[in-house]
């Protein structure tokens, strides 16, 4: 390997963290920004209440990833590989997987449902995180939650950085690396498990179909599964399923997640 391949290679392998550490970076300096500007111009009463309002919380996100989005994309040109798709193969592919990525999806979500609840974990910070959706207007719940981190997290990810990586270290090492970057700039260590796990899925799904799209289907449905589930079960009392209901559920979730990859395998098959 000559010394510019080297070198390139160490690029594709470093700069990911450098764009996985700016995506929380962002998010963090255009809260702060929305604030400070909300204080400038608005009475302090009003922007405290703007502030605390749960919709201006998501909308606040929503414009911070995208707003990461566009930052990242310019700055990760370094690393973008060719794509190897055409845009009507991609979406001609996305039809044909929707049900296997929802199957998938929805048994990964099975699976961190029931191993959450089978641990018994102090859910902290992610109790209140849930809070503010389950007050929020369903409309920007789904919009803020699903759709806009769906799309601009597994462009980032999937589309920048793991190519990149896959490219590098190999498909099973390239996908557990961008997991992990993924997994950590969620910051909330619960978040942080069920992120890794569902990353590995959106990268096999990355990398298997050749295209960005499934993956970000995936992401959408598996964010709106959790919004869904969270504002049903709101006023539901906490207790803790017995054991053997929770080892059920995991059972048929991993059931779930090899069934929705057999279909997703039989449907990258035919479509050649």
């Amino acid at each position: 390997m000559g010394t510019s391949e080297f070198s390139r290679n160490r690029q594709r392998i470093l700069y990911p963290l450098l764009l996985a550490a700016l995506f929380p970076t962002i998010q963090m300096l255009t809260s702060a920004a929305a604030g400070l500007l909300l204080h400038a111009l608005a009475p302090p009463a009003e922007a405290a209440r703007m502030l605390d309002s749960p919709n201006s919380l998501l909308a606040t996100v929503g414009i911070s990833q995208i707003i990461a989005l566009f930052v990242i994309a310019q700055l990760g040109r370094p690393i973008l590989m060719p794509a190897t798709r055409s845009r009507i193969r991609d979406l001609h592919l996305l039809l044909s997987l929707a049900i296997p990525v929802v199957v998938l999806t929805f048994g990964g979500q099975l699976v961190e449902s029931g191993i959450l609840a089978l641990l018994d974990i102090d859910m902290g910070r992610y109790r209140d995180i849930q809070e503010v959706i389950f007050a929020a207007d369903p409309v920007v719940v789904l919009i803020a939650v699903a759709v806009i981190p769906g799309i601009c997290e597994e462009l980032i990810f999937r589309e920048i950085i793991q190519p990149a990586t896959t490219y590098t270290l190999g498909a099973v090492a390239g996908i557990v690396y961008t997991s992990a970057l993924f997994a950590i700039v969620h910051l909330v260590p619960i978040q942080i498990i069920a992120a890794f796990a569902f990353g590995l899925l959106f990268g096999y799904l990355r990398y298997r179909t050749g295209s960005v799209y499934p993956a970000i289907l995936a992401h959408i449905a598996a964010n709106a599964l959790v919004a869904v589930y969270g504002r049903a079960t709101a006023d539901l009392p906490e207790t803790v399923p017995a054991t053997g209901i929770l080892v059920f559920t995991i059972a048929v979730g991993v059931t779930v997640v090899i069934a929705g990859i057999v279909l997703v395998e039989r449907t990258v098959r035919k479509s050649g």
